[in-house]
């Protein structure tokens, strides 16, 4: 019948070994060589051999037995072997499974410094945040009025005031997105709009009336969308005046006021798990 696994001939030892402990003295005795536990060793004390695991044990370093009692140097201490390996046997690539590791075993000390974890497929829990993207790039710019009609906005009308693009690692999962800018118009009576498209689909559409009082508007919204698949898409922002209109729409700044502040300009997408 065929042999699974290492030959024995190269493998262990073919006769058992002896070592002789005599004039050792307390309750430790040093092995020779490493062990896998007592039973792998017979323990003679003055010819009497000893109970492995009751009156000796062998230490986590696999070559320090520990006695239950104690011995003195006159006493005839010999150990034998009952194999010892002749080789290190490497696992296989890929054979070690979750269940060959003790449950919490697995430590920082064993993890690369830098983990990429893009490619990984992980479980978080509901809730979780898994990514985030930003945009903080309008301020301080200004156009001429695009007439804009807030009903039905199209991606041709009005000024792209942000975009952030995003790929969602999961098809469950929710995207946030939220932006804040400020935004006022030359002159008095207007209806500044601001709208949210997904590639070239209007899904959202705010706006506020300018008048002489306020100056100006901080345009914002919250919306939290499906994100249903793992394709890639761009989210972004159009301003402009409601139809009819006319004057100067200014973002990232209040007119009169040249300096924006970044904190008040953004637009952010967070991917939530779902």
């Amino acid at each position: 019948m065929g042999y699974v696994g290492n030959p024995q001939a190269t493998a262990f030892s073919s006769k058992p070994a002896k070592q002789d402990l005599t004039g050792a003295s307390g309750t430790s005795l040093t092995l020779s060589h490493a062990v896998a536990n007592a039973e792998s060793i017979d323990l003679f004390i003055n010819n009497v051999r000893q109970e492995p695991t009751t009156a000796y044990s062998v230490g986590g370093d696999d070559v320090t037995v520990t006695l239950t009692g104690s011995v003195v140097s006159s006493d005839d201490i010999y150990v034998v072997y009952n194999s010892l390996a002749l080789q290190t046997t490497v696992p296989p690539d890929g054979s070690v499974s979750t269940a060959k590791i003790i449950d919490g075993n697995v430590t920082a000390a064993k993890l690369a410094a830098s983990l990429d974890l893009s490619t990984k497929s992980l479980t978080m829990p509901t809730g979780s945040l898994l990514q985030f993207v930003h945009d903080q790039s309008a301020i301080g710019g200004s156009t001429a009025t695009i007439p804009q009609d807030n009903t039905s906005p199209t991606i041709t009308e009005g000024v792209e005031v942000f975009s952030c693009a995003i790929t969602p690692t999961a098809a469950n999962s929710s995207l946030l997105i939220q932006m804040t800018c400020q935004m006022s118009g030359a002159g008095n009576g207007h209806y500044v709009v601001w709208d949210l498209f997904e590639g070239n689909t209007l899904v959202g559409a705010w706006s506020n009336y300018l008048t002489a009082s306020n100056g100006g508007v901080i345009a914002s919204f919250n919306i939290v969308r499906a994100a249903s698949t793992t394709n890639a898409r761009t989210y972004s922002v159009r301003a402009g005046f409601a139809s009819g209109t006319a004057g100067t729409l200014y973002y990232g700044y209040v007119s009169g006021n040249s300096y924006g502040q970044l904190n008040q300009n953004y637009m952010t997408i967070q991917e939530i798990a779902g």
